[in-house]
């Protein structure tokens, strides 16, 4: 997983060398869960969280955040 996604984010810098780049993820529990677990985020609660891969923000959200 790490090494995809920061192939994508290579090509997010390639495309635009002078933007910020953000990507935003809206995950159900079990990809989050999975997603927490291999980047060894261990708090529990957390319904959010951002790593940088090679200078773009990578934003993993759990879907109910989205929800009204």
């Amino acid at each position: 997983m790490r090494e995809k996604l920061a192939e994508i984010t290579d090509q997010i810098e390639k495309l635009f060398p002078n933007g910020r780049g953000v990507l935003v993820f809206e995950l159900k529990s079990n990809d989050f869960m999975n997603v927490k677990a291999n980047f060894n985020i261990i708090e529990i609660k957390e319904k959010q969280f951002k790593i940088d891969i090679s200078g773009v923000e990578v934003i993993f959200i759990l879907d109910e955040l989205l929800k009204v």
